[in-house]
């Protein structure tokens, strides 16, 4: 009867063991899952704000490009222009033409 008990003891440890065993690879498995997610996170905290520099620089960059735009198109720059590199003068007299 002895060795039977000593049988069951040994089964009945050998489960709780194996019990533990699950639950703190349960636990284990947890903190990796809090862990993981948390630096997930960060990363994309990381990654948010570089994106959002990336967007500033590129307004500020439309800002620029806007203003030379603007520039660029005042008609006193293309008369300069015109005149100074093409050449052009207003018509005379007797070059224009009316088309009826």
């Amino acid at each position: 009867m002895g060795a039977r008990y000593a049988k069951t003891e040994r089964t009945s440890t050998t489960r709780r063991l194996f019990s533990i065993l699950l639950v703190v690879v349960a636990v284990v498995m947890i903190l990796l899952a809090y862990v993981w997610s948390h630096i997930s996170i960060t990363r994309f905290q990381y990654e948010i704000a570089r994106e959002m520099s990336r967007k500033d620089r590129l307004e500020e960059t439309i800002k620029k490009l806007k203003v030379e735009v603007a520039t660029l198109k005042t008609p006193q720059r293309i008369e300069e222009k015109a005149r100074a590199e093409l050449n052009m003068n207003y018509p005379t007299r007797d070059q224009v033409v009316f088309v009826q």
